[in-house]
């Protein structure tokens, strides 16, 4: 073969090799595009269809399965969750309690915070892959989680005594410790959520559920106010109010509301419109 020949081939070869490295940088291309928009219609329709239940079980106290058919991860931030490393993440409007992780085996459940009063519906997205203990076997259901034994857990919930253990998810309800961090768990639907969520979301939560709680207090004294029958019980009752929500404004949350309860049942007693 004569030199021009060569050159010829040798140009041919590196001609065929750009084009089919082209070719290939298309598919390739086209492949991640294809993959990736996959992935944002599968995080869309997980979204719609953990909000329509979440907007269904707002008003009350159920639970109910997400039952997707496809895995996903989710993470989780204060005001809401990010679906498969989507932004913006899908914000949930309720005070709730999740955890980061992630496959489709996710419960959703509402249970109403009250100390006296209503303070609000919390919301769970609940892990089942985890495992749950707790030394009051009544605490966990067991038709609802998988409910573990002491050597086996994920997460424990102990009302009696605190053990140490840095590889599981420790609640401890008598010493008020939450994976270490001190909190006082005022209410059970708070274990739970303490139970069911990061201790980083638990704290965000926390903080507005304590703001949603004194925000109630000066709506509760403002109702107090303008009600004019049983006059004698309702100053009574306005004392209480104030007392109880400025030890809320000092960080006091263990509050003892058995007066307030007493003076509302009071009012009715006597007739009068009742508080809450």
């Amino acid at each position: 073969m004569n030199k021009k020949g060569q050159m010829d081939m040798s140009f041919s070869l590196v001609f065929v090799t750009i084009v089919g490295i082209i070719v290939f940088s298309f598919f390739m291309f086209f492949l991640v595009k294809y993959i990736d928009l996959q992935e944002h219609k599968e995080s869309v329709e997980i979204s719609r269809s953990m909000d329509s239940i979440i907007t269904g079980l707002k008003t009350q106290t159920q639970q109910k399965e997400l039952g997707v058919n496809y895995n996903f991860n989710m993470d989780v931030y204060c005001d809401g969750i990010i679906i498969n490393n989507r932004q913006p993440g899908q914000e949930i409007n309720s005070i709730f309690f999740a955890s980061s992780g992630s496959d489709d085996n996710l419960l959703i459940w509402t249970q109403e915070l009250s100390k006296g009063f209503s303070i609000d519906n919390l919301l769970y997205l609940v892990d089942l892959n985890k495992k749950y203990y707790s030394d009051n076997s009544s605490f966990f259901d067991s038709d609802m989680v998988g409910v573990s034994s002491i050597s086996d857990y994920d997460v424990g919930v102990f009302f009696s005594g605190c053990p140490s253990d840095a590889s599981k998810e420790i609640i401890c309800v008598s010493d008020g410790l939450v994976r270490g961090e001190s909190y006082v768990l005022f209410d059970k639907s708070l274990i739970y959520g303490a139970a069911f969520s990061d201790i980083s979301q638990f704290n965000c939560s926390y903080s507005k559920i304590i703001t949603k709680w004194i925000n109630l207090f000066d709506i509760y004294i403002s109702k107090n106010s303008v009600m004019n029958d049983c006059s004698s019980i309702r100053s009574s009752l306005d004392d209480e109010l104030r007392s109880l929500r400025n030890k809320l404004i000092d960080g006091n949350y263990d509050i003892n509301i058995d007066i307030m309860n007493e003076l509302n049942y009071r009012l009715s007693d006597g007739g009068c419109g009742v508080l809450y």
